[in-house]
C-alpha cells in the first residue's frame, strides 16, 4: 500500500469496527493533532453522513478521535491526546464507536430505502442530493409532486417503508465499472468519472445507488421510519 494512500476499511466491511493499523505520521494542526494510518474503519464526514467518533491506542498513549476528513487519498484523524503522541511505525489499535456508526449507518439506508419507496408509490423521480445527518435528515428529488397528492404521498411512503423494513432484506453491495453504473442504477450522477471504479449499494433489489457511505446489513436493522 503507498504512504500516500489510507486504506478504507468501512467500504470492505462497515461491520469491521476495530483492527490494527501502522502510524503513518502526526501532524499539528489548527484544529489540533491529525493522526494518519495506513489504513482505517474510520468513516470520513461526506456524502452527507457524519464522521466516526472512537479511539486510537497503543500501550503507551490514547488518541480521542473528535472529527476525521479524507483528504486527498488520506484519512485524516483529528483529535486529542492522553498521553505522547505517537511515533511513526508504530502499530496502534483502532477502535471505532459502534453505537454512533450504527445510528449513522441506519440513517443513511433509510434515504437509499426512501428512493424505493418513492419508485413502489408510483413516483420515479431521479433522487439528488441526500443528508443522513440526525438533525433533519432528506433526501432530494428532482421533479414535481402535485400539491393536491404530497399528504397522501408522506403517508404511503410511511407505509412502504414500514412494510419493507418489517419484512426484511440484505442490503447488497458491489464495485463495477463506470460503464455498468446506467445498468445498475438505472442513470449515471454527473459527479463519478468515466475510467474510476464506483462502489453501488442495493437496499432492495435494483435499480442501487453510487455510495460509498456505511450501511445496516439488512434493512429491518433501519427499525422504524416516518
Amino acid at each position: 500500500m503507498s504512504e500516500r494512500v489510507t486504506q478504507l476499511l468501512y467500504l470492505e466491511d462497515a461491520t469491521l469496527l476495530e483492527h490494527k493499523a501502522r502510524v503513518r505520521s502526526v501532524e499539528s494542526t489548527e484544529k489540533g493533532p491529525v493522526v494518519v494510518l495506513d489504513r482505517t474503519a474510520f468513516y470520513p464526514q461526506g456524502g452527507g453522513q457524519p464522521a466516526d467518533r472512537g479511539l486510537i491506542f497503543n500501550g503507551r498513549s490514547r488518541f480521542r478521535v473528535s472529527m476525521v476528513r479524507k483528504i486527498g487519498l488520506l484519512v485524516h484523524h483529528v483529535g486529542e491526546f492522553d498521553g505522547p503522541p505517537f511515533e511513526p511505525g508504530e502499530e496502534v489499535t483502532v477502535r471505532v464507536d459502534a453505537e454512533r456508526r450504527h445510528f449513522h449507518s441506519r440513517l443513511h439506508s433509510a434515504g437509499h430505502l426512501l428512493d424505493v419507496a418513492m419508485r413502489l408509490a408510483g413516483y420515479p423521480l431521479e433522487p439528488g442530493k441526500g443528508f443522513h445527518f440526525p438533525e433533519g435528515p432528506y433526501v432530494e428529488y428532482r421533479g414535481e409532486v402535485p400539491v393536491e397528492e404530497r399528504e397522501a404521498l408522506k403517508q404511503r411512503l410511511e407505509a412502504i417503508c414500514r412494510d419493507l423494513i418489517q419484512n426484511g432484506h440484505p442490503v447488497e453491495i458491489e464495485t463495477v465499472d463506470y460503464d455498468a453504473v446506467a445498468d445498475r442504477c438505472g442513470m449515471v450522477p454527473d459527479y463519478l468519472t468515466p475510467g474510476q471504479s464506483v462502489r453501488v449499494v442495493y437496499v432492495y433489489g435494483r435499480p442501487g445507488c453510487p455510495c460509498g457511505g456505511t450501511h445496516v446489513r439488512d434493512i429491518r436493522e433501519i427499525g422504524s421510519m416516518r
